[in-house]
């Protein structure tokens, strides 16, 4: 089987680093992951994350960090 797949593993395994270049075969949906993990961790989403969630917005964010390997 192999190790469990999680979001950061999928950004090594396929080289998706960095931001976006479109010189590269995966600037841009390296971008576009990046993009992903910056704006989910923004106020407005922590706080509908929260909300939704029964949570705080810290705890959302605690959450999303730990989902994105940081």
């Amino acid at each position: 089987m192999g190790y469990p797949m999680n979001y950061r593993r999928v950004v090594e395994r396929n080289y998706l680093h960095g931001d976006y270049d479109p010189e590269s075969s995966t600037g841009l949906i390296a971008g576009d992951l990046r993009r992903l993990e910056s704006d989910q961790r923004d106020s407005f989403h922590l706080d509908l994350y929260a909300k939704h969630a029964g949570i705080t917005p810290e705890q959302a964010k605690k959450v999303l960090d730990l989902f994105f390997g940081d």
